[in-house]
């Protein structure tokens, strides 16, 4: 599978930042990418070798946004943070939607 190298230093900034406004530990964003905490610590510091294209997606996947976005190519989106009320609000209004349906 192809490594992306080059890029590490760049994801592991984007990973951080992306945790951070989701509120989320390394623990539990690890879980959601199915990786070891001590393996998205490397990434998150940008010291990962050899990470793997399944890896950045896995990542993209739990923080809810597009490669383009982990690699760079894409601006940060500006969602609410999950644990607000905003996006607790958004979450239940989308349920009722689909029950609605």
């Amino acid at each position: 599978m192809s490594t992306v190298p080059n890029l590490v230093p760049t994801i592991g900034r984007r990973v951080v930042e992306l945790r951070h406004r989701a509120g989320m530990s390394q623990i539990s964003l690890a879980r959601r990418a199915g990786l070891n905490k001590s393996t998205l610590r490397l990434i998150e510091n940008g010291t990962a070798p050899g990470m793997n294209l399944h890896t950045v997606a896995a990542l993209a996947q739990a923080l809810q946004v597009t490669i383009g976005v982990l690699v760079g190519e894409r601006p940060i989106p500006v969602v609410p943070q999950w644990g607000t009320p905003l996006a607790r609000a958004l979450v239940e209004a989308e349920q009722i939607l689909k029950e609605v349906a």
